[in-house]
């Protein structure tokens, strides 16, 4: 086992079906960190029994509340609970600047000049290549808002791989963000709505079906749309609380 997955949150901004927003907790050998971190992301790793210390890091797909407004009570509950050195946080450019504006409207008066430890910032550009203690985590643009940048990732440790959509409308990039991975996490907000530039349909995904080189699909961020024909959804749907091992 290289990547152990456990998915905090599975649902969509809504958070339909009960379902918490979008958070994984990814586990190697060397680090542990995660993947998006929706509001709910700190009450779910409090009833998991997982301590905010023990992730070292958070990787950031794009700056919409369900993907990374959970992060200011994370970073809070670090500065009030533990003592750590820093914290770092990847995203795509404007992420530093963003989350010190949301910690200000949360927090007044209590930014990251006031934290007991010291912020990092990795700001991606598409296509950039960085590793984190031999993990290798490439941005690829994806197309949902025009207000920043949206990035997928793959995620590469050893011989294994994974790679996940974020939120996106169908793009060609989500056909080379799956080349060659062991698991393709892809958003499939609707079942057959078109909302081109924004979200990809369950439609849309088995149209381009064969051109997805994984070994295995996982569905998530399902919207009431997508629930409501989940009988002709025959790909692996997420849920909160699922493990995946690779």
């Amino acid at each position: 086992m290289i990547f152990e997955i456990l998915v905090l949150g599975s649902g969509d901004a809504c958070s339909f079906g009960g379902k918490n927003q979008t958070s994984f907790f990814i586990k190697t050998d060397k680090k542990t960190f995660l993947l998006d971190c929706g509001p709910s992301t700190l009450s779910e790793l409090r009833r998991r029994n997982i301590n905010t210390d023990k992730i070292d890091f958070i990787l950031n797909t794009h700056m919409h509340g369900d993907h990374y407004g959970g992060i200011p009570y994370l970073l809070l509950d670090l500065n009030i609970n533990y003592k750590i050195e820093s914290f770092l946080v990847i995203g795509a450019e404007g992420i530093a600047e963003r989350l010190n504006i949301l910690q200000d409207l949360l927090y007044p008066g209590y930014g990251f000049e006031k934290f007991k430890f010291k912020m990092i910032f990795e700001e991606l550009k598409p296509y950039q290549e960085i590793n984190v203690d031999d993990i290798k985590i490439k941005s690829y643009p994806m197309l949902h808002s025009a207000y920043s940048y949206c990035f997928g990732y793959k995620i590469e440790y050893k011989n294994k791989s994974f790679a996940y959509t974020g939120d996106t409308g169908w793009t060609n990039e989500i056909i080379n963000l799956s080349n060659n991975t062991d698991l393709f996490i892809i958003e499939c907000s609707y079942y057959n709505k078109d909302i081109r530039n924004s979200h990809v349909s369950y439609k849309e995904l088995l149209e381009n079906i064969n051109k997805i080189n994984t070994k295995n699909i996982l569905l998530t961020h399902l919207s009431k749309d997508a629930y409501d024909n989940i009988d002709k959804i025959s790909h692996a749907i997420a849920y909160d609380g699922m493990k995946i091992f690779i």
